[in-house]
């Protein structure tokens, strides 16, 4: 795949990927992954494996049920995309 091809195919997974966490579409979701694994930074907490994401997936939305996020940039680099965004959280009112 040529360099700028790669680079669309890329991005367009990561686009993929928060739409579909927007959507609560987290079989799409996992399809993004080649390995599911989140890590989240300020917390130190890793849920590694489709199993782990999954419950991280139904814990987080159980407490924010609107949970939604918002890309702000999209970063490409010859090895990876990065991505900045947005999460915005209401309380659920069903808990």
């Amino acid at each position: 795949m040529a360099s700028a091809e790669l680079r669309a195919h890329r991005e367009a997974i990561v686009r993929e990927h928060m739409e579909s966490e927007n959507q609560h579409d987290f079989d799409t979701t996992i399809g993004t992954f080649g390995h599911p694994r989140y890590e989240l930074i300020a917390t130190g907490d890793v849920y590694d494996g489709e199993e782990a994401v999954r419950a991280y997936f139904a814990e987080s939305r159980r407490a924010f049920l609107d949970q939604r996020n918002e890309l702000v940039a999209l970063v490409s680099h010859p090895l990876t995309v990065g991505r900045a965004f947005a999460r915005r959280a209401y309380p659920s009112r069903h808990v």
